[in-house]
């Protein structure tokens, strides 16, 4: 995979608690919201962009996302409190972004899954180009160099997951999730 280390090679189906966060962690047009919409419901997904676009009618306007990520961190809490497995699309390249999720989770005691989608820079500048909605070329690189910078750190396996899930983008077609019993809330649940 050019311009990423190596990632080991995944199971195709993830075994995922039914109550759950799954937390999708890639650079803009990675193929993280693709796989999401492929594999669950619409009410299941809570998306960044979506919740720019509930305050603001615009998915792209980023001058609202303290607002935007207000309802996305509301709406995951709400989900997860009530036990629903829930799917939070955004890079979640910034630690902060991740440790907010790590709390929400840990709050409504269920497990954090993590998927990495590993798509290296040429692919994503590909996705970037045919979509319509366009992400600039220099947030792409800062996205991928942050992506590459996780990975080598190897941070998200010290970060206390329950599970993090590496999938090249040339395998993200085949990798499925099967839902399996949610977790026994006699069970803790790990913390870093």
């Amino acid at each position: 995979m050019s311009g990423m280390p190596p990632v080991a090679a995944v199971e195709s189906n993830l075994a995922i608690p039914a109550d759950a966060l799954v937390m999708l962690v890639g650079a803009s047009g990675s193929g993280k919201s693709w796989w999401a919409h492929t594999f669950f419901s619409e009410t299941r997904i809570v998306s960044s962009d979506r919740c720019r676009a509930l305050v603001a009618d615009d998915e792209t306007d980023q001058s609202v996302n303290r607002a935007a990520f207000a309802v996305f961190y509301t709406i995951i809490g709400q989900r997860l409190s009530l036990r629903r497995l829930t799917i939070a699309d955004s890079t979640s390249l910034s630690p902060f972004s991740r440790e907010r999720l790590r709390n929400i989770a840990g709050n409504a005691e269920v497990p954090l899954h993590v998927l990495v989608v590993c798509t290296p820079l040429p692919v994503l500048m590909r996705n970037n180009h045919a979509r319509v909605r366009r992400v600039p070329d220099p947030v792409l690189k800062r996205h991928a160099g942050q992506l590459r910078e996780m990975l080598d750190s190897g941070v998200l396996e010290t970060e206390g997951y329950a599970a993090v899930h590496h999938v090249p983008f040339h395998s993200l077609t085949a990798v499925a999730p099967l839902i399996v019993a949610p977790t026994d809330r006699a069970t803790p649940i790990s913390a870093p």
